[in-house]
This record gives C-alpha cells, structure tokens and sequence, in this order.
C-alpha cells in the first residue's frame, strides 16, 4: 500500500469519527456541538477540531457558522448514521458470537468499523437475526439509515418511588461498564430510583428487593424509560 492510500485511509478514518461524534452528541437530545465541545468529545485540541470542521464544511458533511452549533447535512447524517450501525453491529457480535464482555466491544468496535465492509456488516447482522440494540441498549440504525424514535430521558430526571427501565447506558467508561453490572445494572432491568442527593451528585435505587447507591458519573450515564 502506498504512503497515498494511507494517507486517504486516514483522512477517511478521521471524518467518519467526527461524523460519528457529532451524531452521537445529538441523538440523546443533546444540542449540537460547538468546535470546542467537539474537540473535548474527540480529545483533541479545539485547533484540531476547527481545521477538521473546515474540512468537513468543504467536503458538503457539515454546516456550520461562527459562534454556533454544528450541524450535519443531509449527506453527512446518512454516513454518520452507517458508521454507527457499522459500530452497534460489530459490538452486539463480539459480544453474542464471540462472547466479548460488554465493557470491552466499545474499543474493538473503534478499530473494526473503519475496515468492515457493507458485506460483513449485512452478514453479522444476518446471523445476529437483525438486533434492534447493541449490548449497551443504544438502538441499531437499519441498512436504510432510520433510528427509531427512543422515548427515554435520564436517570437523574425520574421520578422517586416509580420503577422505571434501563434502557441505555454510555459505553465510554469500561471500568463503570463492570460496576454497574456487579451491581445489576444493566438494559433491561427495572429499578425504583428511592433518594436523590443532588449535592452530592448520589442517588439511591431498589433493584430486585436490595438497595444499589450511585455516585454522579454512574447516574448520568444511565437512561431509562417508563
């Protein structure tokens, strides 16, 4: 392979994560990002960030002004969404088919999905039987590039003595991934939020008849449903 095709390999890479990050940010209600909440999403310095907006501007991804949020284009929402089903896909597969734990299929998916084709992607899905969730709950987008609409809202804004559903967890941190399995917090479960302690950022829930305390990363990674 030719230094040239590494070079556009990279640069190929590199759009398809801003695409990706930039969705993401938006499609649990959040706003859209400024060039310096993107560059702390992707974890560069905003310099960075601001060139490769520039770039995806001109490549038609991307609308953005000065001082305002960005926004993807029609055409860069249709590839953010593809990157993303190609992530979900491959997490929901190493963890089903290759028995990866679910706090390890978030990184592995990273590298993978730049390399999987629509190929691979279609037969994993085939031999999955064509999963609506990944294993961290966030929804797959289908091969026409539809999210279903997701009726959740955080765990800090539930109401006290209601059960409610977890059905989604951030898949960022692996080392909270685990804790909150150990405690039984996982998509699926149903647990009735008991105190909140916004002082403190700590709230308490009931899950199955035992009491679990969160501090503030655990409860704000966690989204649930009525």
């Amino acid at each position: 392979m030719s230094r040239e095709t590494d070079s556009n390999a990279d640069t190929s890479r590199v759009v398809e994560d801003y695409l990706k990050n930039l969705l993401g940010a938006s499609e649990w209600g959040g706003k859209s990002l400024s060039v310096s909440g993107l560059a702390e999403r992707m974890g560069v310095a905003p310099s960075t960030a601001s060139e490769n907006v520039r770039r995806l501007d001109k490549l038609g991804l991307i609308t953005h002004a000065p001082y305002r949020g960005i926004s993807l284009t029609e055409r860069g929402r249709k590839l953010a969404l593809k990157m993303v089903r190609k992530h979900r896909i491959l997490e929901t597969y190493l963890h089903q088919k290759l028995g990866y734990p679910w706090d390890q299929v978030h990184c592995e998916a990273e590298i993978l999905e730049h390399a999987a084709s629509d190929k691979l992607i279609a037969a994993m899905d085939k031999a999955l039987g064509h999963p609506k969730n990944d294993p961290h709950g966030d929804p797959i987008p289908t091969i026409e590039g539809d999210i279903p609409p997701v009726s959740t809202r955080p765990l800090s804004e539930a109401p006290l003595n209601t059960s409610a559903t977890v059905a989604r967890i951030n898949d960022i941190n692996p080392a909270l991934l685990r804790f909150l399995q150990s405690v039984g917090v996982v998509p699926g479960v149903v647990l009735t939020p008991i105190e909140k302690i916004p002082e403190a950022g700590i709230m308490q829930l009931k899950i199955n008849n035992h009491q679990v305390t969160l501090g503030k990363p655990a409860v704000k990674a966690i989204w649930v449903t009525d």
